[in-house]
């Protein structure tokens, strides 16, 4: 019988650049975030290489690429390109950032063997992803085989940093924004994630509206 599992899920308040610039991010570009790769150890936690656009297909079936940044930006005009050049570039030196992702990081136990992780900028929240889930998974298959835990099992595979609501209208919108963006990370890691654990009778879950809403 296959066992459900969960992202987990932290308040974090961390300003999303996807939902600051909404002229690059939209359905007319089909830019739906940004993936910065991490180094992470027990030290520190860095940008380790550039980051790269999630671009949404235009097809029914909406898939998710990971794509080199400017590449994907060529039919931008000049203004937006130039725009989205600097907001990259501000992502791989913005010290603040970097300490609020160490800080989250730090937050959702993401343990010490690993080191590669992914953190996708999406309009209502950050998510933290394993770098390669396959190799993850493989590494702590003793860990995924038992019964699965609410939250030490999934802080490395995958974690939603969800600021708070701020007030009481966004608090009704933000559970559906959240899971609106949940299946964009699915859509970028659905076959990856989901190839692994159902090997081991696993299935990754979306959050429900109630368990964003109870999110301390």
């Amino acid at each position: 019988m296959t066992k459900t599992i969960y992202p987990v899920l932290r308040r974090a308040e961390i300003p999303s650049v996807v939902a600051q610039n909404p002229d690059i991010f939209n359905e007319e570009t089909g830019f739906s975030g940004v993936l910065v790769p991490l180094w992470i150890d027990k030290d520190q936690l860095l940008p380790c290489l550039a980051p790269r656009l999630l671009v949404q297909s235009s097809s029914a079936r909406r898939k998710i690429a990971s794509t080199e940044a400017l590449e994907a930006a060529s039919e931008l005009d000049k203004a937006r390109r130039l725009k989205l050049v600097e907001l990259l570039l501000g992502l791989m030196s913005d010290n603040a950032l970097h300490s609020e992702l160490e800080a989250a990081a730090d937050d959702a136990a993401i343990g010490p063997d690993v080191h590669n992780v992914n953190v996708l900028i999406l309009p209502s929240m950050l998510v933290f992803c394993h770098d390669d889930p396959g190799v993850y998974i493989e590494n702590n298959i003793e860990m995924f085989r038992s019964t699965p835990d609410k939250q030490a099992l999934r802080a490395p595979l995958c974690t939603l940093l969800i600021p708070g609501p701020g007030s009481a209208h966004r608090a009704i919108a933000q559970p559906d924004e959240v899971i609106r963006d949940f299946e964009v990370y699915r859509g970028l890691s659905r076959l990856h994630v989901d190839a692994s654990l159902a090997d081991l009778g696993l299935e990754l879950a979306t959050p429900s509206r109630q368990d964003i809403e109870r999110i301390a």
